[in-house]
């Protein structure tokens, strides 16, 4: 059904006039580059109501892939969906890579559910073996396994070569090693080994890499540090530097902001027509020893991937006001914002947009200025040097600092 703005006109309001979710709204129209920013006479795409939607038949369909056929119904989800198939959530992404955002499904969308895990053989031991192109034996076999399990390769395609490192499977591995921030070599060495064992258990693991708890280790900002760059942003990133809540330094502060360079980095890059403010906040603060969770149960509580809700930008926002003060952050000006962070305390901006989509950003070490507060943002632009008016403009904002 086809939509045009009138005037007074925004997202949320269409969204709530024709009984549809904002999500699904925003999915359905990717040519709206900024959800907040739209005009009287544009054209909009609006997805199936909730209430005229006619769920998919329950006959499972096979796809060409080995999965079966899946039709989006009104309150899915990834998660859900996932949990209700018995799969994992990466395997359920994997398998459905024309989704471009796992964030933002709507009703009608068509899906294939890789093989369920009850249908699956029991998980063998991780090899030692390093493999690459052109090896053969069990631990390539194991590594085919793997990838199938987590839905980068079918059955279809092992049963060309099992236990041969072909073409197919060195694509498989590189496409692996790319979604999760490892290095793209196509060899199956110790760290992509372990990150595929950890797909193939739906634990949504994130990639391990050597923590720096310590200061041995300084970044600028102008590359991502390791293991920082997988852009299945839903899935967290364990950076190389960490700091520890008690232990705080404005040079460990800055390391850790700048190994993220959020201004370069693929993880926080638009696309899709979706940014990515809450998950640089995410990772910054999960850094830091201060996490603003990205995945939270009813009570606000930090749980696994999958097994909750995503905080949007708003939802961040919310957190704050309603759980913030039991996970150790408070209210403060922007001048005690701008002091906290030049002691090296975790400091978090963020502006609620009851009518739209919010922003989250961080409050870094530096001079506070006309323009507010020193910071570091993902957004609509990104940058790892700037202050809150470059990615708020004149909008009203909150400032957060955990202890």
């Amino acid at each position: 059904m086809s939509y045009t703005v009138r005037s007074g006109d925004n997202m949320s309001a269409i969204a709530a006039r024709h009984n549809i979710s904002l999500q699904s709204l925003i999915a359905a129209n990717p040519q709206v580059r900024n959800p907040n920013l739209i005009h009287v006479g544009q054209s909009l795409n609006i997805p199936g109501r909730r209430d005229d939607f006619v769920p998919a038949a329950t006959t499972p369909q096979t796809t060409a892939s080995g999965g079966t056929a899946y039709t989006v119904r009104s309150g899915d989800s990834m998660s859900s969906i996932a949990a209700r198939h018995n799969v994992s959530l990466q395997a359920l992404v994997a398998a459905n890579r024309h989704i471009t955002n796992a964030s933002l499904i709507y009703p009608g969308q068509k899906l294939t559910i890789p093989g369920t895990r009850s249908s699956q053989q029991p998980v063998a031991a991780t090899p030692s073996q390093d493999v690459r192109r052109g090896s053969q034996g069990s631990a390539v076999r194991w590594v085919q396994d793997a990838l199938v399990r987590s839905g980068y390769m079918t059955a279809a395609q092992v049963a060309t070569g099992p236990g041969i490192f072909g073409p197919q499977t060195d694509a498989a591995v590189r496409r692996f090693q790319r979604d999760h921030g490892l290095v793209v070599d196509g060899i199956a060495g110790p760290i992509t080994r372990r990150a595929l064992a950890s797909a193939m258990e739906g634990a949504g693991q994130a990639s391990q890499v050597s923590v720096d708890h310590n200061t041995t280790l300084h970044y600028d900002g102008s590359k991502p540090a390791p293991g920082t760059t997988r852009t299945d942003a839903w899935n967290p990133v364990n950076a190389p530097i960490q700091g520890v809540s008690g232990n705080r330094s404005v040079t460990r502060y800055n390391d850790v902001i700048n190994q993220f360079a959020v201004g370069v980095n693929p993880r926080y890059a638009p696309r899709g027509g979706n940014t990515y403010c809450n998950i640089f906040v995410w990772d910054v603060t999960r850094a830091m020893g201060a996490e603003i969770p990205h995945w939270v149960d009813g009570n606000g509580n930090r749980v696994g991937v999958g097994k909750g809700r995503e905080l949007s930008a708003n939802g961040v926002c919310s957190w704050l006001s309603n759980h913030g003060a039991r996970h150790g952050w408070r209210k403060v000006s922007a001048a005690e914002a701008q002091a906290a962070a030049n002691q090296g305390k975790p400091v978090v901006s963020s502006w609620l947009n009851q009518g739209g989509i919010g922003h989250v950003g961080i409050v870094r070490p530096g001079e506070i200025t006309s323009r507010g507060p020193a910071a570091a943002q993902a957004g609509g632009t990104n940058f790892n040097r700037g202050h809150v008016a470059d990615g708020y403009g004149s909008r009203p904002v909150s400032y957060w600092v955990h202890a």
